[in-house]
């Protein structure tokens, strides 16, 4: 497109620069189709990343649950065994 506008106006490109013009808006028409595909996988992306935080937030909940749980075991063993004990005498 570059080079067509100059030849119109009687300016002479040299061969080489001509190809690397042609190189260059060539780079660019690929770098502008991969922008477009970036940008229309954009949203599945976005999607896939809430999924994926989503489930992290449900793990790390049955993560807290079980915990919690663990802690409650020793005191529920020890309230058992301090009330056997207390059959005991």
């Amino acid at each position: 497109a570059q080079l067509a506008a100059a030849s119109s106006f009687g300016v002479i490109i040299p061969p080489a620069t001509a190809r690397r013009i042609a190189d260059l808006e060539s780079q660019f028409a690929r770098s502008q189709s991969d922008l477009q595909v970036a940008r229309d996988h954009q949203p599945s992306l976005a999607s896939e990343l809430r999924e994926s935080a989503t489930s992290h937030k449900a793990a790390q909940a049955e993560v807290d649950r079980l915990e919690a749980t663990i802690e409650r075991k020793p005191r529920r063993f020890r309230t058992l065994r301090d009330n056997y004990e207390r059959r005991l005498k």
